[in-house]
């Protein structure tokens, strides 16, 4: 996991200060307290995920629960449990230690649970990915509010505001990804709407900005009305090259500790090169590295003629074409914008186009 100061900077600006906070198992899901005092994370671990509970100040992290397929993890307002939404069921573990509890999800409800706190920390909230309401429970009573959807879309992660009136959605339809308000009368505003993968949103302690990942690489933040929840300004980049680690649904999660005035991620060590196996008249193989770095490059394709490789690398708004010879040397950016989805990709018989994906 990495953690880094949030102090607003506008890009350019000097860079924040990073530290890393896990040094053994792979975490693939992290969240920070609002005081920054704990982190909660989610390792791998057989069939199973387990959730870890470090204290920053120092000391052996203490698991808190096993779960399968986590999907959400977020600590309570007052930072003394933890939420974890996961493949069936939600449960609230205690940050100390002891007896888990169970949420009472209504029942046909979907495989795939996202749960969030609201602001009380009394009452959470759980959604699928293709659910068509949102439903408020109280953790004391079990007493259930739904909230029927108006339109028909996609949810990821989200997050409610200060106030408890609006949740922020990550959703995408069929053409776009948006990060949507909702309001408790079930309608939705698109707040920000883009080709790149939107995800993750965190609302500011004000209430008046609403963070969010775009790609992998970097948060942004847009402004926001305390009072009606509309955008009140355009989305402006925060941080960027942030390397986060996709969650199960592709999607990169980080957390604010509000109070802390730090974030945390997971950050991702994948990587990918290409290289050339070259087969001798004597049978045995040459082995060159064709290209060198961390980023994750991936679909390579050989021309008709054997002369160029194509290939796909993340850039910082997306994917993007790249060609290069087959024997070596520098590449060549081919597509600007072209948002390569993650399908292979693939020559024309004359080595004139490539047919791709698009995520656009």
């Amino acid at each position: 996991s990495g953690s880094a100061r949030d102090e607003e900077r506008s890009r350019g600006a000097s860079a924040p200060l990073r530290r890393q906070l896990t040094f053994t198992g792979t975490p693939m899901l992290s969240a920070i307290s609002d005081d920054g005092a704990y982190l909660a994370y989610v390792v791998p671990q057989g069939d199973s995920e387990s959730v870890f509970v470090a204290d920053l100040a120092g000391g052996a992290p203490r698991k808190a629960g096993v779960v399968s397929f986590v999907n959400s993890l977020e600590w309570s307002p007052d930072g003394t449990r933890i939420l974890v939404g996961a493949d069936n069921r939600a449960i609230v573990a205690p940050r100390g230690g002891g007896s888990t509890q169970t949420v009472p999800i209504p029942k046909r409800f979907e495989v795939a649970v996202h749960a969030y706190w609201l602001p009380d920390g009394e009452r959470v909230s759980v959604h699928g990915n293709l659910s068509r309401r949102v439903v408020i429970i109280d953790l004391r009573s079990g007493d259930t509010v739904p909230i029927p959807l108006r339109d028909r879309f996609v949810l990821f992660e989200g997050a409610w505001s200060p106030d408890g009136r609006a949740f922020a959605v990550a959703t995408e339809d069929s053409t776009r990804e948006q990060l949507r308000v909702l309001s408790m009368d079930g309608s939705a505003t698109i707040i920000v709407e883009d080709t790149v993968g939107i995800a993750s949103p965190r609302w500011s302690p004000a209430g008046d900005a609403i963070y969010y990942a775009r790609g992998h690489e970097s948060v942004w933040r847009v402004r926001v009305s305390a009072r009606t929840h509309a955008a009140t300004g355009p989305p402006e980049e925060i941080h960027r090259f942030l390397e986060m680690l996709p969650n199960h649904d592709g999607h990169a999660v980080f957390t604010l500790a509000k109070r802390g005035r730090s974030m945390a991620y997971t950050q991702g060590l994948r990587f990918a090169n290409l290289w050339s196996i070259s087969r001798r008249d004597s049978g045995a193989a040459t082995v060159a590295a064709l290209t060198t770095g961390t980023s994750q490059i991936g679909s390579p394709a050989v021309s008709p003629d054997g002369g160029t490789i194509a290939f796909v690398q993340p850039v910082d708004d997306g994917r993007e074409l790249f060609r290069m010879p087959a024997r070596g040397g520098p590449p060549t950016r081919i597509t600007f914008g072209a948002a390569v989805g993650r399908a292979g990709i693939a020559w024309s018989p004359d080595g004139r186009q490539i047919a791709f994906v698009s995520a656009r």
